[in-house]
C-alpha cells in the first residue's frame, strides 16, 4: 500500500480512536470519581450508615422515655433526608453523564444530518 494513503487512512482513524478512548473511558472515570467523592462527601456530614444502625439507640446516651422518643423520629428523619438526598444526587449525576455522553455522537450527527438536531431540540423545548 502506497504510504500516503496509508497515512491518510489510518491518521484519522487513529485519531478517533484516540478521541473516543479519552472522552469515554477516562471521561468516565473521572464522573464515576466525582460521584463517589460527592457520595463521600454527604457520608461524612449525614453517616447515613451509623445512624440507620443506631436507630433504637437514645442519642446522647439518654435512657429515658423522652430519649427514646425524641431519637427515633430524629434518626428516621435524618435517615431519610440523606436517602432522598443521595438519591437525587445520583439521578442528577447519571442525567449529566448521559447528557456528556451524547455529546460526540449528536454533534457528529448534527453535522451529516443538521435537521436532526433542530427536530429532536425543539420537541425538547415543547414539553
Amino acid at each position: 500500500m502506497n504510504p500516503m494513503l496509508n497515512y491518510l487512512i489510518l491518521t484519522p482513524l487513529f485519531y478517533l480512536w484516540s478521541f473516543l478512548v479519552h472522552w469515554y473511558f477516562n471521561g468516565g472515570k473521572v464522573a464515576l470519581h466525582l460521584l463517589v467523592r460527592s457520595l463521600e462527601f454527604f457520608d461524612s456530614f449525614f453517616a447515613i450508615r451509623e445512624t440507620a444502625s443506631n436507630i433504637f439507640v437514645p442519642l446522647y446516651q439518654d435512657y429515658s422515655i423522652v430519649g427514646y422518643i425524641i431519637s427515633l423520629p430524629t434518626r428516621l428523619l435524618l435517615v431519610t433526608i440523606s436517602s432522598i438526598i443521595y438519591l437525587s444526587l445520583s439521578v442528577i449525576c447519571l442525567v449529566l453523564f448521559t447528557i456528556w455522553a451524547l455529546l460526540p455522537i449528536t454533534a457528529f450527527l448534527g453535522s451529516v444530518n443538521p435537521e436532526i438536531i433542530i427536530s429532536s431540540t425543539s420537541y425538547l423545548f415543547s414539553l
